[in-house]
């Protein structure tokens, strides 16, 4: 039985052919997964740097109240099966922003600036380094302190998630931040 040099060339060529078509399809369905799970961290980084924004408006507005406000956020509890963490940080000179990125690869991220500039009333968003010099991580609010607040500079996507605000104790200074509603 011989087999010709032909046959094998070409046997070793369809196998080639094959691999290949594979291999590209992996790489682009794996690149357009990428970019929606970008798209939807932009969503959600900007939904979330918008409502930091406005609880600072309520909180400057509020003349004076030193009972924080808090608002719940309706976010995914994960893309497609990944877990996403939405972090608040703060580039020297550029100012703060929200940074959400999948904890399976944090190289699919997107930052949102937060569009916030006030002269009138200073403002210290809480991220990791204010994070030290924060006394308490948590604060109770509701008609009975009933609800439990944890802040912290990052949360995972899901459920209870707040943005938070109030004002600081001599100098009325507004704090504001991203957190967890306690179970």
């Amino acid at each position: 039985m011989e087999i010709s040099l032909k046959h094998i060339i070409g046997t070793v060529a369809l196998l080639g052919l094959v691999i290949s078509i594979g291999l590209s399809y992996s790489i682009i369905t794996s690149y357009i997964d990428s970019d929606v799970k970008k798209q939807q961290l932009a969503q959600i980084s900007e939904y979330v740097s918008l409502n930091l924004v406005e609880i600072t408006n309520l909180v400057r507005l509020a003349n004076n109240t030193l009972n924080p406000m808090v608002k719940t956020l309706n976010l995914p509890a994960s893309l497609g099966e990944n877990a996403y963490v939405t972090k608040l940080a703060e580039r020297e000179n550029e100012g703060y922003y929200i940074h959400t990125y999948l904890v399976s690869n944090p190289l699919v991220s997107y930052d949102s600036f937060i569009p916030y500039n006030s002269e009138e009333t200073a403002v210290n968003f809480i991220t990791d380094t204010d994070m030290l010099e924060v006394a308490e991580d948590r604060f109770f609010v509701g008609v009975n302190d009933e609800i439990e607040i944890i802040f912290s500079d990052y949360v995972y996507g899901g459920n209870e998630i707040v943005v938070w605000g109030r004002r600081e104790v001599p100098d009325f200074r507004i704090q504001v931040g991203i957190g967890r509603i306690s179970k």
